[in-house]
């Protein structure tokens, strides 16, 4: 289910839009792919171990705080600074290697948040499949498809195109990032106050991340995006 939500988006423009515009996106997805590679790696290694640990804990989930929050904290800041990274260098690297993918430059900032926001995913759901949540997992991804449609449906209406497309996509890997956190958080943490502190902590990334795309995004600065 998890490549019928990355899925959506082309989908919707081979349905409303060109095949050029799939074209430039598609390209733009396979440029994001570099920053899904360390989260996945990272979740790859941890799913065996969670489900070592699950023989021994059982269904004690707190005890599992620690294998879970630390590689999650790490992924914030790592990613933190990828995507920042990426923000910054890809659009000039496009303007003079990638000529003929100019178009990206209106849509491609926008992708690079919600990347980081999907970064969580990885390992949050691979926690959920070794404790046999399956259940929770799927009910996330079908209103998250759902979701991704409507939003996507909306904003071509709209007439914002691929832009439109990006912002709803990035919109859609948001609300399907928090709620596979808040799942595993409330099984490993129980406060709702502790819940919230540990989101918040990518929120406030997030923030940062908003805040220097609108810096690069000024003529104020070297790093204009047009």
């Amino acid at each position: 289910m998890y490549m019928i939500v990355r899925s959506v988006d082309k989908l919707m423009i081979l349905i409303f839009l060109s095949q050029i515009e799939l074209g430039y996106y598609h390209f733009s997805i396979m440029f994001l792919g570099f920053f899904m590679m360390v989260p996945s790696t990272i979740a790859s290694v941890m799913f065996p171990k969670y489900a070592q640990k699950r023989a021994e804990y059982e269904d004690n989930y707190p005890r599992y705080a620690n294998m879970v929050l630390i590689p999650m904290d790490i992924m914030a800041y790592f990613s933190g600074v990828t995507i920042i990274t990426g923000m910054i260098i890809i659009p000039p690297f496009i303007r003079f290697f990638l000529k003929d993918y100019i178009p990206l430059l209106e849509f491609i900032n926008i992708l690079l948040v919600g990347t980081y926001f999907l970064s969580f995913v990885f390992i949050a759901n691979d926690f959920l499949i070794s404790m046999k949540m399956h259940w929770k997992i799927v009910s996330v991804y079908i209103y998250t498809i759902i979701t991704n449609i409507v939003l996507n449906y909306l904003f071509v209406r709209l007439g914002y195109g691929l832009v439109g497309i990006s912002t709803a996509t990035t919109i859609t890997f948001i609300v399907f990032s928090f709620s596979i956190q808040a799942i595993t958080f409330n099984m490993i943490l129980g406060s709702l106050a502790k819940i919230l502190k540990q989101i918040l902590l990518s929120t406030a990334i997030f923030g940062l991340l908003i805040l220097i795309y609108f810096l690069i995004n000024t003529k104020n600065f070297g790093f204009y995006i047009p």
